[in-house]
């Protein structure tokens, strides 16, 4: 069974059909090749020639969506990261659509395709916010610096956390790596956050916590999302710090990055809510 990256072409070309709607045919004409030789390829009478499996493998990349890809990591790879970055094409799609959404929930104004643009093509947009286009390059940074640690037995410490903010608000803030000294308040909510002076307390019983898995380890993870979330070490920046470490927790577990969308916004902000009564499945889910 021939592969590219990860998936076979006959796994990759029934995906494509499955998830996108695209048909036998719809593949063929997008291959500019004959309806019987999709089909060849399908029932492995024939293989593709290597310019048509790297021309396929970039319509599956494109057309079938990031949790597929996800799920099938962590069923099949004990080292997702290892495995995402040795496949350009996927470690790119997580870059980007990881960069796109965090900042998204942020308020961002992106698009997707903007953010593509401007983290892997190193372009800059005229008509959108020099703020927001450091933003999203800001976050491809930390993303690379999770993706180039995170590896069974790491240990998520303060240096590290610190360094993370450090990343996501460069030449953003003056505070980027420090914890506040400030009270803060989330916009829209009436939720009181710790005072400034139990922050430093906090944030240690929480790099102390952080690292011990004991039982449901996705679930272990969402109940110290929520406790960072809860916490608001910095004055600015915890959404996009607060995913990221979750993001460094799965991959150092053996799971694949999880994938919070901004469409899902309002669902996120309320399963992070039910964290207050002390329940957890929702944000694990």
């Amino acid at each position: 069974m021939m592969k590219n990256g990860i998936f076979s072409v006959q796994e990759q070309i029934n995906y494509i059909m499955k998830m996108s709607g695209m048909s036998q045919a719809d593949i063929a004409r997008s291959m500019e090749v004959d309806y019987k030789t999709v089909n060849r390829w399908i029932n492995e009478k024939r293989m593709p020639y290597t310019a048509h499996r790297q021309k396929l493998y970039k319509l599956f990349v494109e057309k079938v969506d990031l949790p597929l890809l996800v799920t099938r990591l962590k069923k099949k790879y004990q080292n997702p990261s290892k495995i995402i970055k040795a496949t350009p094409l996927v470690y790119n799609k997580f870059l980007v659509s990881l960069t796109y959404n965090s900042d998204a929930i942020e308020g961002s104004t992106l698009t997707e395709k903007d953010t593509e643009r401007i983290i892997l093509n190193g372009e800059v947009l005229p008509n959108k916010s020099q703020k927001e286009q450091q933003e999203a390059i800001n976050h491809k940074t930390a993303l690379e610096f999770v993706f180039s640690k995170a590896k069974k037995n790491f240990k998520i410490d303060k240096d590290f956390i610190l360094a993370l903010h450090r990343m996501i608000m460069h030449g953003i803030s003056k505070d980027a790596g420090q914890l506040r000294n400030v009270n803060v308040a989330i916009r829209g909510l009436q939720k009181k956050l710790p005072h400034y002076q139990f922050v430093l307390r906090l944030f240690k019983e929480f790099t102390e916590d952080v690292n011990k898995y004991e039982g449901n380890v996705v679930k272990k993870i969402a109940i110290n999302h929520y406790e960072f979330e809860d916490m608001h070490p910095f004055s600015d920046g915890n959404g996009r710090v607060g995913r990221l470490i979750s993001i460094t927790q799965l991959l150092s577990n053996g799971f694949a990055p999880c994938l919070i969308r901004n469409k899902d916004r309002e669902h996120y902000y309320s399963a992070l809510q039910m964290g207050d009564i002390h329940r957890f499945d929702p944000i694990a889910t």
